[in-house]
C-alpha cells in the first residue's frame, strides 16, 4: 500500500476525542482550534491530526492523544493545547500536569 507523500513527512498524529462526553466539555472546538494553531505555526506539515470516537476516558473530557509517543492528555482546554503545542509538539517536552494516568 502506498502512503502519500505528505504523509510521509509526518513525526507525529494528535488524535482528537469527539465522543460524546469530549463533545460536551469543548472538544470540537479544541479540534479546530488546534488545527488552526498547527497551521499558525508551521506544524501542520509535521503533525496529522485526526478526530476518533470515544476514548474511554470521559473523567477526563476533552482528551487528545500524541502518537507516537503515546502521550494521553486530559482536561484540555485552548489554554492546555496552547501550552502542550508549545512544550510537547514543537520541543518534544511533555506536559507533566495534564497527562492522563493510565
Amino acid at each position: 500500500m502506498l502512503v502519500p507523500q505528505r504523509l510521509n513527512r509526518m513525526g507525529q498524529v494528535i488524535y482528537f476525542c469527539n465522543g460524546e462526553a469530549c463533545l460536551q466539555k469543548g472538544g470540537d472546538e479544541l479540534t479546530v482550534w488546534m488545527r488552526e494553531r498547527l497551521r499558525q505555526t508551521g506544524l501542520a506539515n509535521k503533525i496529522h491530526t485526526v478526530r476518533t470516537r470515544c476514548s474511554g476516558f470521559c473523567d477526563h473530557a476533552p482528551v487528545l492523544v500524541v502518537q507516537p509517543d503515546n502521550t494521553w492528555y486530559g482536561i484540555v482546554d485552548t489554554d492546555a493545547g496552547e501550552l502542550i503545542l508549545q512544550s510537547h509538539l514543537k520541543h518534544g517536552k511533555i506536559v507533566e500536569k495534564k497527562l492522563i494516568e493510565l
